[in-house]
């Protein structure tokens, strides 16, 4: 009896330190992403200093573009490579002429639902400098009367065009 709790607590034990061990490397990735100054990707807000993301939006049938904001002039040129159900697409990018804290990338559509990592990488040394991850709840869908294009006011805050209704629009 004796010789068998012998070998449970020999057996638990052995359990315990392979987990101390999984645990141990997952921890050491987290501090090794932080150590890179990796950037975190979220959604834009009010009080934005890193690169963020403005939209996420349709083009065409199979495309999709991510908009960025960048957080200064000078930040590196860069692509984004978004990952879906193990799926790596790139997304070349490219600066908005009128208004070049704007970024938009473009690359195969990812449907609504379901997850997207994101990476950006510097075009020059293929540096990754952010990630991101996210879950796709809406896409904007440019119309003929509408576009992807943003307005930077005065004080550099994003405001979105607003699209005129058509005729036959209801009014109460």
């Amino acid at each position: 009896m004796q010789k068998r709790y012998s070998m449970i607590g020999g057996a638990i034990a052995a359990l315990l330190l392979a987990a101390f061990f999984v645990i141990r490397g997952f921890l050491g990735k987290s501090t090794e992403f932080q150590s890179q100054n990796v950037a975190r990707i979220a959604l834009c807000d009010d009080s934005d200093e890193d690169l963020c993301v403005i939209s996420f939006g349709k083009n065409g049938a199979d495309g999709m573009v991510i908009a960025f904001q960048l957080p200064r002039a000078d930040y590196p040129a860069f692509q984004a490579i978004a990952t879906n159900k193990g799926v790596e697409n790139i997304y070349p990018c490219e600066a908005v002429a009128s208004a070049p804290m704007i970024v938009y990338c473009t690359g195969a559509a990812t449907p609504l639902g379901e997850s997207l990592a994101i990476e950006i990488r510097a075009i020059e040394g293929n540096i990754l400098i952010a990630r991101g991850d996210f879950t796709l709840m809406a896409l904007m869908v440019a119309s003929s009367s509408s576009s992807f294009n943003a307005v930077i006011a005065a004080d550099e805050k994003i405001i979105a065009p607003t699209p005129t209704p058509g005729a036959g629009y209801p009014n109460p």
